[in-house]
């Protein structure tokens, strides 16, 4: 065994960063085109006044264009998340979570709603995700028995496989939902 391994498939991944729980917000950093998020465990974006929510609205008001996609609190896949995560709120925090976003898009000035879409999707999660401008991407996996933000998160740049799959799982899973907006009423 070479004790001198570089480790050169990780380079090659393109992966640059691991936290052995959830990230930081400063992946947004450098953000200009586009913002894409699945997911709950980026809920701490979407709370009124934090940094998190002002950096994203004035992002938003930039010209960046916010894709959120989240469960569908009326998805039979709620329940075997609930089950999963040892958390019976589930649904009631995925609601919480939908009115604090539409709360975000409501407070800004109607030149600039039409940045953020919401969709919900209706089957299993198995990751959080944050893409930044097609270029960077922060993963989460969802862990059995564990919230989101108490799982292994790892950072990407669009330089290999690794980057190109999971940007396609949310393209495949942004194609497959439907508007929140419009399903919540």
């Amino acid at each position: 065994m070479d004790d001198r391994c570089e480790f050169r498939s990780i380079k090659d991944s393109g992966l640059i960063n691991v936290y052995s729980t959830q990230g930081g917000s400063e992946i947004l950093n450098g953000s200009e085109k586009s913002i894409k998020m699945l997911g709950i465990t980026v809920n701490y974006y979407f709370t009124p006044g934090c940094n998190e929510y002002i950096k994203l609205q004035q992002l938003v008001r930039n010209g960046c264009k916010l894709h959120i996609l989240m469960l569908d609190p009326k998805s039979k896949f709620v329940e075997s998340r609930e089950k999963d995560e040892d958390n019976e709120n589930l649904k009631e925090q995925i609601e919480l979570s939908f009115k604090n976003k539409k709360k975000f898009i409501e407070e800004l000035k109607d030149e600039y709603r039409s940045n953020v879409k919401i969709n919900f999707f209706d089957n299993y999660p198995l990751y959080a995700m944050t893409i930044i401008d097609d270029r960077k991407i922060r993963v989460t996996p969802f862990l059995f028995n564990k919230k989101g933000r108490a799982c292994p998160t790892s950072d990407y740049i669009n330089k290999s496989g690794v980057f190109e799959a999971y940007n396609e799982h949310f393209n495949e899973l942004w194609k497959s939902s439907y508007d929140a907006l419009l399903a919540h009423n």
